[in-house]
């Protein structure tokens, strides 16, 4: 697998997103001003392991066991997972990992550039949330009964449930009563029908 050479100091300093990059020996050995300036810590202690600290203890053994699998074969990763910014907010980060090889084409370690995804993620999360809440408002009713379907429940006469209704919106479908009696009636057509030929 050919993958790029490691980018000049000047461009990943530049550079507005996150950079770190490890070794041979995997420790995390330097990171770009962008990476330094998000987590508000400094080049000494974000050194070897130390960066691990900004990780959310919930995301950071996941991370460390699914980078390792990656970084032993020097094999390209993606991994999501929240990082703590200098505000003590943990924001989700998109975090794009490569072995990088020196101009001889020698192993030097791996160079990450990660992108926070944060407003993106909740967003999204967000819009999911409110499509599922939007489908359980949503209540079904009988077309031919009128008997309605309240969620997790059976099916009832609707009299019975309206008064109790406020902003809810109503879908039309067909109960199981009425379905096996709709069913029933095609059976017995499709009886005569094959008398009648």
């Amino acid at each position: 697998m050919k993958t790029a050479s490691y980018p000049s100091q000047n461009q990943s300093v530049l550079s507005p997103i996150l950079v770190w990059r490890s070794g041979i020996s995997m420790a995390y050995e330097w990171f770009n001003e962008s990476w330094l300036k998000f987590t508000g810590r400094t080049f000494d202690e974000s050194q070897g392991e130390g960066w691990l600290e900004n990780i959310h203890p919930d995301d950071r053994e996941e991370y460390q066991n699914r980078s390792a699998k990656y970084i032993a074969r020097r094999e390209i990763f993606i991994i999501e997972y929240r990082l703590r910014h200098h505000s003590g907010e943990y924001r989700w980060i998109l975090d794009y990992g490569a072995p990088y090889y020196d101009s001889c084409g020698t192993f030097g370690g791996f160079i990450s550039s990660s992108i926070d995804i944060h407003t993106n993620k909740i967003s999204f999360e967000n819009e999911t949330d409110q499509r599922e809440t939007k489908k359980q408002a949503l209540i079904q009713i009988c077309s031919y009964c009128h008997k309605i379907k309240i969620p997790y429940c059976d099916w009832e006469k609707s009299e019975e449930y309206l008064a109790t209704l406020h902003a809810k919106s109503l879908s039309h479908g067909m109960c199981p009563t009425c379905f096996e009696m709709e069913m029933q009636k095609y059976d017995e057509l499709d009886q005569k029908a094959e008398v009648l030929f």
